[in-house]
């Protein structure tokens, strides 16, 4: 069966998982290039050989000078992120050591705060408008040089990420500081401007952090979970390509079944918020789902921006059994994926494709069969619209 590493959480994950300094018989950049050469399965898809090569020979030779100046994470980030895969990323652990007291999620094309700590509680749900003296148009733009992305869903999924990274937004110039960053705020209500000072935090304290209120749905919740909604559909909310170790996706499935009485009138299966993994995980849910569809249940699945590798193969698997698409355009491809990573030094680290599951044809994100939208205005409202959408179909 097909298989995919997880996107999602993958950066973290190296840093936890990984260990060993980089090699002393060569410079990073030369391990960097000898690496994508050698096991990436096609690294001059979306960039000219001749240009990869310059990369990396100015990088060698200005390497030292780059270091002294706090600047060659950056640049090689820069590199990488010029071959145009989302799954082969630059990582510097230690540019997520100082970040804003806030989370940002990327809706309708703005930038909404919607999780903060008690200075950011006043603003949970404005729009962010500028970072410093630079409009968040321009904040936007400088941050797409950093992000390996192939959809225009994986760049505004990392970039709502990296809006919260001080050490990114300093390099764009979006701000001169590490212990306070000047963002101008938009009211969701009448439109009205504020521009706050934020302190920088080195650690994040979730457990008195607060969150906007949103539509239950829209939150994530574990690898996996069930409930039912209204008018007898089925929410089932597919988070990780992976098994739960509580309990495993064949477990889920069989206590499902065991607790359902008939076949739900519909059933949603949302995959919104899932970034990949291994892709026939999914398959005990997907048996359970054909049964039910052979009883008369009909069957939807959520798509969007943070839908990505392994997770776009499962929404083709459903589809396949008769499952309506529903949402936004996949954040990911069928495309580049198989994951390994290597330490370059200290925090610094590169993941790297080694397989091509799109077999060298173009890589292209899943399109929905219904294209819904969340809006800005549900968001606000505590509204999931893809759900409520669903819902209100006859």
């Amino acid at each position: 069966m097909k298989k995919m590493n997880g996107f999602a959480g993958l950066l973290m994950a190296a840093i936890l998982l990984l260990s060993g300094g980089a090699k002393a018989q060569a410079s990073i950049p030369q391990i960097v290039a000898d690496t994508l050469r050698a096991n990436h399965p096609a690294p001059y898809t979306n960039i000219t050989k001749e240009a990869f090569d310059a990369q990396a020979e100015a990088l060698a030779q200005n390497w030292d000078e780059l270091e002294e100046q706090g600047e060659a994470g950056f640049a090689l980030c820069r590199w990488v992120a010029s071959l145009k895969d989302e799954h082969t990323q630059l990582f510097d652990g230690a540019w997520y050591n100082v970040r804003t007291p806030y989370f940002v999620m990327a809706v309708e094309g703005k930038y909404v705060i919607v999780q903060g700590h008690e200075c950011a509680k006043p603003y949970l749900g404005w729009t962010i408008a500028a970072i410093g003296d630079m409009p968040i148009e321009e904040v936007e733009t400088a941050l797409s040089a950093y992000i390996s992305f192939e959809t225009e869903g994986c760049r505004r999924t990392q970039t709502a990420r990296n809006l919260c990274m001080l050490a990114l937004l300093r390099e764009i110039g979006a701000t001169d500081s590490m212990d306070a960053i000047d963002v101008t705020l938009e009211s969701p209500l009448d439109g009205e401007k504020q521009t706050v000072a934020f302190e920088s935090l080195t650690e994040y304290a979730y457990d008195t952090s607060t969150i906007l209120p949103l539509a239950d749905t829209l939150l994530q919740h574990g690898t996996y979970r069930a409930t039912l909604a209204e008018a007898g559909t089925l929410f089932i909310q597919y988070n990780e390509c992976t098994n739960d170790e509580n309990m495993p996706m064949k477990d889920f499935a069989e206590a499902l079944d065991a607790q359902l009485t008939s076949a739900p009138e519909k059933i949603i299966v949302d995959l919104r918020h899932n970034g990949g993994g291994d892709s026939s995980v999914i398959q005990p849910l997907i048996q359970l789902l054909q049964k039910y569809e052979e009883q008369g249940s009909r069957l939807f699945a959520l798509i969007g921006a943070g839908t990505f590798s392994s997770a776009v193969m499962n929404a083709e698997d459903l589809r396949e059994i008769g499952a309506t698409l529903v949402g936004e355009t996949t954040g990911g491809t069928i495309g580049f994926g198989e994951l390994n990573a290597v330490n370059l030094k200290d925090t610094l680290y590169l993941m790297y494709s080694t397989k091509d599951f799109a077999n060298g044809a173009p890589h292209k994100p899943v399109e929905p069969d219904i294209l819904i939208p969340q809006t800005l205005s549900d968001f606000e409202k505590g509204v999931d619209t893809a759900v409520q959408a669903v819902l209100e179909i006859e």
